[in-house]
């Protein structure tokens, strides 16, 4: 036998075959509902080819190794097994004689061997096949009713029965056949791992997904590549021996399903993830043809050639062109969460299926990918919307002239990439028009879209610098740097912004990941939010106190609302607090992770005299009230309160007032305070 070589039962028996000692028992015939289905289409798969109502059947590799004059399989016990019995059941019911049979045996338990045997040489009528029938036999010992192979062997002899009571076509034996690995010619000792999680489990769900795709298939060309290519592929996908015996055959599943759930949701009119798959489930070999597998063929054959230039490929935008990221999808190993896939894998997909190995353009394919990053997060991930977007997708990478041609040229007016990214599209012609005018863009735009925050988001910058080049470098170094990949790096910057900004606080203030209320930076309140809002929005917001803030321009700071006073005076305010809740005369404060005014409120000037006098503070009273009270612990206890009306802080010893100190002006108001509470007066 060679390695790899496409062979049938009897060219495979042409050895002794000896199930070792260390397989599990044959699995086949037991009696849970998952083994018993996947029995009865395993059973179904090979009565098809033995009718003729199917041309062949390949079954995938077996792999084992010569010890001697015999072969050890160490996977595929189950389907030579089966087979065996198979070719045992057409040889009675067609009268022939098979003496390649006899050099099938267990080395399991003597019971099982001498089992193998006698159904071999002893007599019995195929016809009464059944598990009573062969347990009544005399030749039947009463101990192989207690052998688990044995009995799993009566059932599947049963069930083999049931669908090809009549026996079928002996000859179309030969139509099933499977490829033969011999161990000992691997390049690596961890493909000794190969399927091993196959080992006394009936058919995967690979397996039977895999024998109905056949049974419509017209070619045997695709079978070929599927069960050689098309396996190498993936195999080479795993990170080691044991991932690759594990997951090798859901990741090949997880492949055809989102093909498949690709086309449907390009195609079909479902309106959420559950009703695609449910219409994928009961119809999905009705949405396979030629075109379908010719285009995966293509797809991934153009994915081993280019796979090098793409893990090389040099940019300031990302490490390569997102592969990690691309492959991770790749070797996912579940049939659920494709929406969330599909902008990169449409991205990739798209483009490498229209192009052939002489038209491939690494860079256009990095622009198709860069560009559908920077729109990715700018629409919630849902069907209607996910559709919507790779519907416009579909027609930027198929333009002629390329995406960025496409973006700077074409009038996209009514063109949508999906909900809420009107914004992002037009930042994106805006860059693509730049790019194109003049390729000295590209390094700075790309610099500053692979800010882990704003992630392809950098319109704002764009206006602010008035698209001029050397204004566009300038601002986006500086501004950039205040913002890390979970937000702003200094929370104490927002008091600097709110001298210049429009940022409300009786709302909330844009928050950072973490801050415990943003849990889509796209459509809560967040920083990047706030910021693509002042990008290319239809009707665009004014941005000039941005400029100030670069510049840091004089303000007369006295002239704010009260509650900026506060905050801008004494910035540490904004690491207690994510939002201002102005009441009557009194301003309130929310902890940066409380979404709700319900909650407990803190009055702005006892925080900044907190924050401000040293740790000794300590909160008592309802923070509702409008004077709100908090305990110096000093050598006695002492109260401080704060007088929204007067706007003064008041100090009490045992809730008797001893003095008011003015807040006014707030700018000097906690200096006073200070020096009030660190006097003769107070506290001794």
């Amino acid at each position: 036998m060679k390695s790899k070589e496409k062979m049938t039962l009897q060219g495979l028996l042409s050895d002794e075959i000896l199930i070792p000692a260390i397989q599990r028992d044959y699995a086949f015939g037991r009696s849970n509902i998952e083994s018993k289905q996947k029995r009865i289409n395993f059973v179904s798969s090979l009565s098809n080819v033995i009718n003729g109502n199917e041309e062949n059947l390949h079954l995938d590799f077996i792999y084992g190794k010569h010890v001697g004059d015999s072969f050890i399989p160490l996977d595929g016990q189950q389907r030579i097994t089966t087979l065996w019995l198979l070719a045992i059941y057409l040889s009675r019911k067609n009268n022939k004689t098979d003496d390649y049979l006899s050099r099938f045996t267990y080395a399991t338990r003597t019971c099982t061997r001498e089992f193998c045997s006698a159904i071999i040489e002893e007599a019995w009528n195929p016809d009464e096949t059944s598990v009573d029938y062969f347990q009544s036999r005399k030749w039947f010992f009463n101990s192989w009713r207690y052998d688990p192979t044995i009995s799993g062997m009566l059932v599947m002899l049963e069930e083999i029965h049931k669908q090809l009571p009549n026996g079928g076509n002996y000859d179309n034996l030969t139509k099933i056949t499977f490829s033969f690995l011999d161990v000992e010619e691997l390049g690596q000792p961890e493909e000794l791992y190969v399927k091993m999680n196959s080992r006394g489990k009936p058919l995967s769900e690979w397996d039977n997904f895999k024998a109905e795709l056949f049974g419509i298939l017209d070619s045997d060309d695709f079978k070929d590549w599927i069960d050689n290519d098309f396996l190498d592929f993936f195999w080479k996908l795993g990170n080691d021996g044991e991932d690759k015996a594990e997951n090798t055959e859901s990741r090949m599943l997880r492949f055809f399903y989102l093909n498949i759930f690709l086309n449907r949701l390009m195609d079909g009119q479902e309106k959420n993830n559950d009703e695609i798959m449910q219409f994928i489930h009961k119809n999905w070999d009705t949405l396979i043809d030629y075109q379908f597998l010719s285009d995966i063929k293509h797809f991934i054959e153009m994915l081993d050639k280019f796979k090098n230039d793409i893990s090389q490929y040099v940019s300031d935008r990302f490490v390569s062109i997102r592969e990690n990221d691309f492959f991770k999808i790749l070797k996912a190993t579940k049939n659920e969460d494709f929406v969330r896939d599909l902008d990169l894998y449409f991205a990739y997909w798209k483009y490498i299926s229209q192009v052939n190995e002489e038209t491939f353009d690494i860079d256009e394919l990095f622009n198709v990918v860069r560009i559908s990053t920077n729109i990715e997060e700018s629409y919630r991930k849902e069907v209607g919307n996910t559709r919507t977007s790779l519907k416009s997708f579909e027609y930027a990478i198929s333009w002629q002239k390329g995406i960025i041609d496409y973006l700077a040229t074409q009038d996209l007016t009514n063109i949508s990439f999906g909900a809420y990214s009107d914004e992002q599209k037009n930042e994106e012609v805006v860059k693509a028009k730049l790019i194109l005018e003049n390729t000295a863009w590209v390094t700075p735009i790309y610099k500053a879209e692979s800010h882990p925050y704003f992630n392809g988001t950098i319109g704002w910058i764009l206006r602010v610098a008035n698209e001029d080049l050397e204004e566009f470098i300038k601002y986006s170094k500086r501004l950039l740097k205040k913002f890390d990949k979970n937000g702003i790096k200094d929370k104490t910057e927002i008091a600097d912004m709110l001298r210049y900004s429009d940022i409300r606080m009786n709302r909330f203030f844009p928050k950072n990941s973490g801050d415990g209320n943003v849990s889509n930076l796209l459509r809560d309140r967040s920083w990047k939010k706030y910021f693509r809002d002042r990008g290319y929005k239809k009707e665009k917001i004014d941005i000039e106190w941005i400029k100030q803030w670069y510049k840091t321009d004089f303000i007369n700071v006295s002239e704010l609302e009260v509650w900026k006073q506060w905050i801008i005076s004494y910035p540490k305010i904004v690491n207690r607090i994510g939002a201002v809740d102005v009441w009557e005369d009194t301003v309130f404060g929310l902890l940066w992770r409380v979404g709700v005014f319900n909650s407990n409120k803190f009055s702005l000037p006892i925080i900044a005299a907190q924050q401000y006098l040293g740790d000794e503070f300590s909160y008592s009273g309802n923070m509702d009230e409008t004077i709100n009270t908090v305990n110096i612990n000093k050598s006695r206890v002492v109260q401080l309160s704060f007088d929204n009306k007067k706007q003064d802080f008041v100090i009490a010893k045992d809730d008797v007032t001893i003095e008011a100190v003015s807040a006014l002006p707030i700018v000097s108001s906690i200096d006073r305070l200070k020096k009030v509470l660190d006097g003769p007066m107070s506290i001794k």
